[in-house]
């Protein structure tokens, strides 16, 4: 009777052993999934990042063009107000062309606030 409680004791043995390995490769396997989404959020993150920054950056752009055309919109406006009364159709293109910079200039604005939230 001993030799078969042997046997069965290393049965069990090699199969807490077994069990024990499982276990480990499978909570090895958990924390390489983890580190690797891990992984990809960071990169994520600096990808968004990334994208926030050159957004900034083409807002700055846009907001200097936008003010280098307004200076300039209003020195030629004052101009063809001194020189001409009766040119309205011109002074409005102009007008109409500064509203549709500033307009952009809005949208860029709320887009990278958007951006800002994410």
């Amino acid at each position: 009777a001993g030799s078969g409680d042997d046997a069965t004791d290393g049965e069990r043995a090699l199969e807490r052993e077994r069990a024990a390995a499982a276990r480990e490769l499978e909570q090895r396997l958990r924390l390489e999934e983890m580190e690797r989404r891990e992984a990809e959020w960071l990169e994520s993150q600096a990808r968004l990042r990334a994208e926030s920054e050159a957004k900034e950056e083409q807002l700055r752009f846009l907001e200097a063009r936008c003010a280098a055309f307004e200076k300039a919109q209003a020195a030629r406006i004052e101009s063809d107000l001194q020189s001409d009364r009766q040119d309205g159709d011109a002074l409005s293109k102009e007008r109409l062309e500064l509203l549709r910079l500033q307009e952009k200039a809005k949208e860029a604005a709320k887009e990278l606030e958007l951006q800002r939230e994410l």
